[in-house]
């Protein structure tokens, strides 16, 4: 049988080779990051902003989008096939029209979808057919 004093020396030493198998796995881990940071890492280069760099391309194409945004704005207004176009009809599903499903291609729109990104678009739009494509009509007929 085993004393208290034996069995306290021995969950010290297993301690120890515990202590010391740990320090030498992050002693090879450290020695790897270091190989891997010393292989992969480059500074990045950059370059000097010279004075022939101009931001007027930049400019003149927001300036472009504007005025195409505004003159298709203005011909949607005046001419409603442009500002809703009703493509329920076009394909043969006449009930997308009546209940108001129509496509209104608004430069807008195009901006809105390149900041917000595809997992947000894609969010709306599942949004809007659950909520327009299929509660809609059950609320309808329910007489809600």
């Amino acid at each position: 049988m085993r004393t208290a004093g034996a069995t306290k020396r021995t969950t010290m030493r297993r301690r120890r080779m515990r202590w010391k198998k740990i320090d030498n796995e992050m002693t090879q881990l450290v020695s790897t990051i270091d190989d891997v940071e010393e292989s992969t890492f480059r500074p990045m280069e950059v370059s000097p902003v010279s004075s022939s760099t101009s931001p007027a391309p930049a400019w003149r194409l927001l300036f472009l989008c504007f005025a195409f945004s505004a003159v298709y704005t203005l011909l949607g207004n005046f001419v409603p096939i442009f500002k809703n176009i009703p493509l329920g009809t076009y394909v043969g599903v006449p009930a997308l029209t009546a209940w108001s499903w129509t496509l209104q291609p608004s430069p807008s729109y195009f901006g809105q979808g390149l900041i917000m990104g595809p997992k947000t678009a894609m969010s709306m739009l599942l949004g809007t057919i659950v909520g327009w494509g299929i509660l809609a009509p059950m609320a309808k007929a329910e007489g809600w």
